[in-house]
């Protein structure tokens, strides 16, 4: 998030207070003029005693929280220089965020997004100092950063850290930014979730979902306790406008502090990786697959020669549990895949695959079905792919052919797919909303293969109507990429 229009915001901000004063004054004096009622004293203590808590935070952290301005050159292209062949012209880009320092050496935590392609950075203490700082290291796939401050004799004064897993929903955090170039901005909240992903603002999400106000320039900022730790990062809101309406998220410091660790040591992040597309399986879902009611995550494509190939996984295999910690969904799983961080062994060569094995639990053919995978380093820019979910509605409403040579071209597929196709997907219907669409090749229904028209029809044969209703109906599909088990239900 960054914030460029500072004195169209000012000007709006200024003109709402003013306009609440006028109206709190004016309704005061013409509607009653008696001296209000004081508070009972505990409420009044209680409140005390939380704006001393609030005040207490805010100084404490108050030299180690920066305000951050990056520049970028950017290149402007006219209509006219576009027709004509000529140059943009190239201007100055200026954008805002937060950061704050990590340790006496002058390392500082900020967003990835905040210090992204730029030419310069430059970082303001609450006193007013300003001095330039070096990108460390970024990482993208969690969207933080690590800057580095000129030496200097004196120490950096420094956040300590807190555990972001022991905060709870209600508790009170603090969050200290820049919004709008606002320096060294205070706000409060409560924790409103934890564990909040598929937000769409990284590839590995575990965030801190919060009501403290968190609005542009925010981001990269401190979220902190009333002990005044720090315990995430802030990083972006839920908006329609662009502007804070009540949610915001933050990185765990859980997550952060391997983050910092790796990009401080490696100036890069280092990920264990397993090769696998993911879906997440409710215990209603894994119960009607047949593998009781344990949630966990579905495997939906293998990726040739990856660890999960050679360990044998196959496309819908149920994982479980990893190393004894039990997976409650697909972003569970890859978060715990990507912290299994391989190693050389002493004795490997500097040009051998560093590797970790794990203990996986998985469920194939109803049956539990231990595995041991050699987690090696992530091999592409993506972590494992993760399928999202959809809703059952509506009535199911599909047509289905064999794959002629007409339909391989059609649809594009080759010779060796198997199955029958789906051709048409009525609108509104079970199956559209479902995700289903035309050219999709239908593989199994509840776990029977489908190789026919007539397989299809001896699987849906009965009261289909009444099974939708009832237990309903697992389809496995094939888009040409990924294998998708919808689970068809009115």
């Amino acid at each position: 998030m960054s914030a460029e229009q500072r004195p169209n915001v000012l000007i709006f901000a200024a003109t709402f207070v003013c306009g609440a004063l006028v109206y709190a004054a004016t309704r005061g004096s013409a509607t009653d003029t008696r001296t209000p009622a004081p508070p009972p004293a505990v409420e009044r203590s209680t409140a005390q005693d939380l704006a001393r808590e609030f005040r207490i935070v805010a100084k404490r952290l108050a030299p180690a929280v920066v305000s951050i301005t990056t520049e970028r050159l950017q290149r402007n292209q006219s209509p006219w220089s576009m027709v004509f062949g000529r140059p943009g012209v190239e201007e100055i880009k200026r954008s805002f965020g937060t950061g704050f320092v990590v340790d006496p050496a002058g390392h500082v935590v900020t967003n990835h997004h905040v210090v992204s392609g730029v030419s310069q950075v430059l970082v303001r203490f609450h006193d007013g100092q300003e001095v330039r700082a070096q990108v460390v290291g970024t990482d993208p796939l969690s969207d933080l950063a690590l800057l580095q401050l000129p030496q200097r004799p004196i120490r950096y004064p420094t956040v300590e850290f807190g555990d972001s897993d022991s905060v709870d929903v209600g508790d009170w955090v603090l969050a200290i930014g820049s919004p709008f170039g606002l320096d060294h901005t205070v706000t409060a909240g409560i924790v409103s979730a934890k564990g909040r992903s598929r937000v769409g603002i990284a590839a590995y999400e575990d965030f801190i979902q919060t009501d403290v106000a968190i609005n542009p320039g925010n981001s990269g900022g401190p979220l902190v306790n009333l002990a005044g730790q720090v315990v995430g990062v802030t990083t972006a809101i839920a908006s329609e406008n662009g502007s804070y309406q009540g949610i915001g998220f933050a990185i765990p410091t859980r997550m952060t502090r391997e983050v910092i660790h790796a990009l401080r040591e490696d100036k890069r992040v280092i990920r264990g990786w397993l090769g696998v597309a993911l879906q997440d399986v409710s215990p209603s879902f894994a119960y009607r697959m047949g593998y009781g009611r344990r949630p966990g995550a579905m495997v939906v494509r293998v990726n040739p020669e990856t660890p999960a190939s050679r360990a044998n996984l196959a496309v819908g295999d149920l994982i479980v549990a990893l190393d004894d910690e039990a997976i409650s969904d697909a972003t569970h799983l890859q978060n715990l895949i990507a912290q299994s961080k391989p190693v050389r062994g002493p004795e490997q060569a500097e040009s051998a695959r560093a590797t970790k094995l794990v203990e996986l639990q998985v469920v194939r053919a109803n049956q539990p079905t231990p595995m041991t995978v050699q987690v090696t380093l992530e091999e592409r820019e993506q972590p494992e792919q993760r399928v999202q979910d959809v809703t059952t509605k509506a009535e199911v409403g599909v047509e289905v052919s064999p794959l002629s040579d007409r339909l391989r071209r059609r649809f594009g597929w080759t010779p060796d797919a198997e199955g029958v196709v789906i051709v048409r997907v009525d609108p509104g219907s079970l199956a559209a909303v479902n995700g289903i669409r035309p050219g999709m090749v239908l593989q199994a229904v509840n776990g029977q293969p489908i190789y026919s028209v007539v397989d299809l029809q001896k699987a849906l044969g009965g009261d289909l109507a009444s099974r939708l209703s009832t237990e309903g109906v697992v389809l496995q599909v094939w888009d040409g990429a990924l294998s998708h088990f919808l689970w068809l239900k009115l």
